[in-house]
């Protein structure tokens, strides 16, 4: 069984954080990797006070329907969420 390189506790060999101390465990001196990535911020206007003016599930199926629209639209530009 492997040891963490951060406080020496005991690591399960398929562990991919110290069961002890949450540090990561790595293979090897280096596990970074870079991703290309494309962030999506989309701001639904008024929705702070749509919220406060109706019921709460109604606000959440209102929502809802925005996230599902969200969704299918990034989806079909090839995007994952």
């Amino acid at each position: 069984m492997a040891t963490c390189a951060t406080c020496g506790a005991p690591v399960p060999e398929a562990a991919r954080f110290c069961p002890t101390c949450a540090a990561p465990v790595g293979t090897g001196p280096d596990q970074s990797e870079r991703k290309l990535a494309t962030v999506v911020f989309a701001d639904l206007v008024g929705s702070t006070e749509l919220g406060g003016s109706q019921d709460p599930e109604r606000t959440r199926a209102t929502l809802d329907r925005f996230y599902e629209a969200m969704a299918a639209e990034i989806e079909t530009a090839g995007g994952t969420i």
